[in-house]
């Protein structure tokens, strides 16, 4: 076992034993640094004395990451830096000293393509004073968007260079560039400006800027110049610096940068759900069509841009529920923007319906769902009629004609009332006699070839298989 001060081992052993022990131990305990290593002086001519350092006690840390910690604390290159004359003490065994060696002639060697760089930028027009704090306020909200990104490389320092109406540029060479373009936008829109009108780089941080554009001109830009005159405001997006290029009064410059910033907020405005409503015996073409006429009112999406949002009250009978009771009843506010976010797409296969809609309509939507689906009105049953006396084949032919209507080549299907004191009491015959129920029950013509009596003949037992709802079968 180990000993804590002298470091040594004090082993147990035969004879025979211990002569293996102290062999091994003999050849283990190689300090391969200790007479094998020297001390040199390697100076550091460019990348920062400290800098370099860290890097060589990285990249040796990672070469002996693998051994034991205690063989690696004794074997690993010592490296001191020497500020005074900008070079680095390395004691390490030759292998490891030609390693970094050759790592800070590297270092040294490599294009600093993040080091800050100066340029002097000559304008053709404009004034480099007014430029210069609009090009350094653009830079700064540029590297605020970049977040925890955001390095020393970023940083910008723009000064004006009196008398030749430059800019003295110090900054990274991809920041050279962005500002080299904004230099260009800021010098186009000053030919270009309109009389009494600014100019106003909006960057987009979380955004592309060709996408913002669209909505600013659909939900600012149109509406100001209907009522303004043509060309009032304009706004384009430049994709080289992700910006929009807003010109306009300083009143709307304003409500354009307050427009974009809700637009590229990190928050969404609305969330919209999406969720699979599974139908047990609705039909989802059907289902889906009815849903979006009643969303649309009836008339479709098209000229209802500028209606005011209402609110649509869902109101179902149900059992156990009082007339005027609200508790079965669920109001949601619904605007022309909500209407647009939701979206019905019926799934033939599964039939199921698969909505998009924000919360609030989801649940409405989802109800109305459901209650048409778990509908009773229009099931169907089947019985079979054992007939005594008259033909099957016959009967099945007068039950079909009967119930049956054409005109003008259309099919019309007689189709009985479900309840019939929902519509009324049943007729009395003159003479105060009431009508038996087959007589007093009321038909509608329904132009719909799946409410129809479905009769097959079984011949072997001059019987008749029929299919209908339990008011037809009544009746048959």
């Amino acid at each position: 076992w180990p000993a804590a001060r002298p470091n040594a081992l004090v082993a147990a052993a035969g004879n025979d034993t211990f002569d293996v022990v102290e062999r091994l131990a003999s050849d283990l305990d190689l300090d391969s640094i200790g007479d094998a290593a020297d001390i040199r002086v390697v100076p550091v001519s460019r990348g920062g004395l400290e800098r370099v350092a860290r890097a060589v006690e990285k990249v040796m840390e990672r070469r002996y990451a693998d051994l034991p910690a205690d063989v690696a604390w004794r074997q690993r290159p010592l490296v001191i830096t020497d500020p005074r004359t900008n070079s680095l003490l390395v004691a390490a065994s030759p292998e490891d000293r030609r390693s970094i060696e050759d790592l800070v002639k590297r270092l040294s060697e490599t294009p600093m393509n993040s080091a800050v760089e100066i340029e002097v930028l000559t304008l053709d027009s404009g004034s480099a004073r007014e430029m210069a704090p609009r090009l350094e306020s653009l830079m700064r909200d540029r590297m605020q968007s970049l977040g925890e990104a955001e390095g020393p490389s970023d940083r910008v320092s723009i000064e004006p260079l009196d008398g030749s109406n430059s800019l003295i540029v110090a900054a990274s060479r991809e920041n050279q560039t962005v500002i080299r373009d904004l230099v260009d936008v800021l010098m186009q829109a000053q030919s270009d400006r309109i009389g009494g009108h600014s100019l106003e780089i909006i960057p987009v941080a979380r955004n592309r800027a060709s996408d913002l554009v669209d909505l600013v001109e659909d939900l600012y830009v149109e509406t100001e110049n209907r009522r303004r005159g043509e060309e009032v405001v304009r706004v384009n997006a430049d994709d080289r610096i992700n910006a929009i290029l807003a010109t306009g009064a300083p009143a709307d410059i304003e409500a354009i940068r307050d427009l974009v910033s809700r637009l590229d907020s990190e928050q969404p405005g609305a969330i919209v759900e999406v969720k699979y409503v599974p139908l047990a015996s609705a039909n989802v073409l059907e289902t889906v069509a009815l849903i979006e006429s009643v969303l649309d009112g009836g008339g479709g999406r098209r000229g209802r841009a500028g209606q005011r949002g209402t609110v649509m009250r869902y109101l179902k009978e149900m059992e156990g529920l009082e007339p005027g009771d609200e508790s079965g009843r669920m109001e949601v506010e619904v605007s022309s923007a909500i209407r647009d976010s939701i979206a019905l797409t019926p799934d033939v296969r599964t039939n199921t319906v698969i909505v998009s809609a924000p919360r609030d309509s989801m649940l409405l939507i989802e109800r109305m769902i459901r209650d048409l689906d778990t509908s009773s009105t229009g099931s169907k049953r089947i019985e079979v009629f054992k007939l005594e006396n008259a033909d099957a084949d016959a009967m099945a032919e007068i039950l079909t004609e009967l119930f049956q209507l054409r005109q003008q080549g259309s099919l019309y299907v007689l189709k009985p009332r479900e309840d019939i004191a929902a519509v009324g009491e049943v007729a009395a015959l003159p003479g105060g006699d009431v009508e038996t129920e087959m007589f007093g029950t009321d038909l509608t013509m329904v132009p719909d070839e799946r409410q129809a009596l479905s009769i097959t003949v079984d011949s072997r037992t001059n019987a008749l298989i029929v299919s209908g709802t339990p008011k037809y079968l009544e009746l048959v």
